[in-house]
């Protein structure tokens, strides 16, 4: 017994050291991620048709595929080795350049490739219309209600135990470690340039190559938890002909930005009313409702969504995207015209303080923000709203008091349920966003300022008021 208790004090140890040489033996490449330079990784129409089946979005156009994230940007570096990319050989101090380049097997098949690989847990109670998610409303000073479900899901079922996992369809460097080009089609022409050893050069040059990744065959679910996404290489590293690098980064989890036509009532003189009871001056005639035209969704000044023409938005509805960050500031707008008016814009500089992430992957102990519910219907991070008013500042804004009305925004027939967009992130400025945005911008920003030095109005979301 004693002889077998010395074994053990001695081979345990060794072994697990031995395991742990081999792991980091396969494994010992690394790529360093980050966001890209706008600070977004994928934006999603969440107005697109959809339906829900056990707990998974599906696409309602009959192709069955999972109604989400379709493309993700990611900026990606080869950081194996010391600082200039190299390992020195122990014991004979020669230098080891861990390049990674493409090429061709044995077998003929294309070596030198990257997965993007996205880890999630689910909320098996999402609804299309967003009743299923953790909300709450807002006094008139600006506290928080207590949260609730909408649709009556238990709380602790919101979060899938087990976790799941979508892969992108992989992309390959060629014989330098270059990059195969901007997508065809993209708007992007600064997406899959350079070279994943360098990073890219001239127009797009940084110290990391900007990385599209397409996982249309296995889209990441507009509902997914306790995300992370890694990015795996293999392929030639080195002097290894079959080597593995892999990096990882934790982002936020989807989060959601409404607009909405608030003009189905009028502020006068700090009361909601409806437009028919609105006295003289200005009258009903003039504070009538109105539809909006050209609703533009701005991320700083890159479009991300469009409400293409001749649709309008009519009083009461609304439009809803879903987007992919890192823990960075956001900011985020709208641009729309009423019709025979001006052009609008909306701006909020914002922090996201919307984590939703457990520190176990099993279980665990499932961190959770409620988000902002206004109007029958879960609004998310953060929102704009058009609305007319007759008397006070651009910045008198009783929010509270307007996402207590009625009805419920969307369609009669369809409550909750936002109209579809056109979406896309192009990483580069829009004219129409960088015009209308930058004023609004500044304007929000002076007002959190105010806020945070005490001379604003009570703490809470604030985007720009406005009218005709």
């Amino acid at each position: 017994m004693e002889e077998l208790e010395t074994m053990g004090n001695l081979g345990i140890p060794r072994a697990i050291a031995y395991s742990a040489g081999l792991i980091n033996f396969f494994f010992r490449g690394q790529l360093t991620l980050s966001a890209p330079p706008d600070g977004l990784f994928g934006v999603l129409d969440q107005g697109k048709p959809h339906t829900v089946l056990d707990g998974v979005p599906i696409l309602a156009d009959g192709s069955d595929r999972t109604f989400g994230f379709t493309a993700i940007r990611v900026r990606a570096r080869n950081s194996t080795g010391d600082a200039n990319g190299r390992l020195i050989e122990s014991g004979t101090g020669r230098v080891v350049p861990q390049t990674m380049k493409g090429g061709v097997d044995g077998n003929g098949h294309a070596t030198g490739m990257l997965v993007a690989i996205a880890r999630y847990h689910r909320n098996p109670c999402y609804q299309n219309d967003l009743s299923g998610e953790y909300v709450a409303r807002l006094n008139p000073d600006f506290t928080f209600q207590d949260p609730f479900v909408p649709s009556g899901c238990p709380l602790e079922q919101i979060r899938s135990n087990v976790p799941e996992i979508s892969v992108s369809k992989p992309l390959y460097i060629d014989a330098n470690g270059g990059l195969p080009g901007a997508p065809p089609g993209g708007p992007n022409a600064c997406a899959n340039v350079g070279n994943i050893n360098t990073g890219a050069v001239g127009v797009c040059e940084n110290d990391r190559a900007l990385l599209e990744f397409d996982f249309g065959d296995d889209p990441i679910p507009v509902n997914a938890t306790d995300l992370f996404l890694q990015v795996a290489y293999r392929g030639p590293l080195g002097d290894d002909q079959d080597g593995i690098a892999v990096g990882a980064l934790d982002l936020i989890e989807p989060q959601y930005f409404t607009a909405w036509n608030h003009t189905d009532w009028y502020l006068y003189e700090d009361q909601w009313l409806r437009p028919e009871e609105v006295p003289d001056p200005p009258g009903a005639e003039v504070a009538a409702a109105s539809g909006l035209e050209d609703v533009s969704i701005c991320f700083g000044h890159q479009l991300i969504g469009h409400l293409p023409a001749p649709t309008q938005l009519a009083p009461a509805e609304f439009v809803r995207v879903a987007f992919l960050t890192d823990r960075t500031e956001v900011e985020l707008g709208t641009v729309a015209t009423f019709p025979g008016g001006p052009t609008v814009a909306r701006a909020a500089a914002l922090p996201l303080t919307f984590p939703r992430q457990s520190t176990q992957e099993y279980d665990g102990d499932y961190e959770i923000t409620p988000w902002y519910y206004g109007r029958g219907t879960t609004l998310g991070l953060d929102l704009t709203l058009y609305y007319q008013y007759f008397t006070g500042s651009w910045w008198l804004f009783n929010f509270p008091e307007a996402a207590a009305l009625t009805p419920p925004l969307g369609n009669p027939s369809t409550p909750g349920i936002p109209l579809p967009l056109t979406t896309a992130f192009t990483s580069s400025p829009h004219p129409l966003c960088e015009t209308h945005f930058s004023e609004s911008e500044q304007k929000a920003r002076a007002a959190r300022r105010e806020k945070q030095s005490g001379q604003g109005r009570a703490g809470g979301i604030e985007p720009e008021g406005g009218g005709t």
